[in-house]
């Protein structure tokens, strides 16, 4: 449960930074120990701030349930983007 904690904080944070102000936000979160965990997210420029926030957190529940026990996952629909892996991507 700790790391689907981790993972829901930092896209948080990630969605904020999109939703705000940028259409694309990268970032990382420490997990425990040396392991770190690295995201993405990103909207098109055809969405509004509620609707990429609505797309966001829709992908982020899909992310949730489908990438569950993964060592990483991504959620694509077609305005929006999230991305988590245990090794630095971007």
């Amino acid at each position: 449960m700790l790391i689907e904690t981790r993972i829901c904080e930092l896209f948080t944070r990630l969605s904020s930074k999109v939703v705000h102000a940028l259409l694309f936000s990268c970032g990382t979160r420490e997990l425990f120990g040396n392991d770190n965990l690295f995201g993405t997210v990103e909207c098109t420029a055809k969405l509004s701030k509620s609707g990429c926030h609505r797309c966001l957190s829709i992908s982020l529940d899909e992310l949730l349930i489908y990438s569950y026990g993964m060592r990483g996952g991504h959620v694509i629909y077609g305005s929006c983007y999230i991305r988590f892996e245990f090794y630095k991507f971007f």
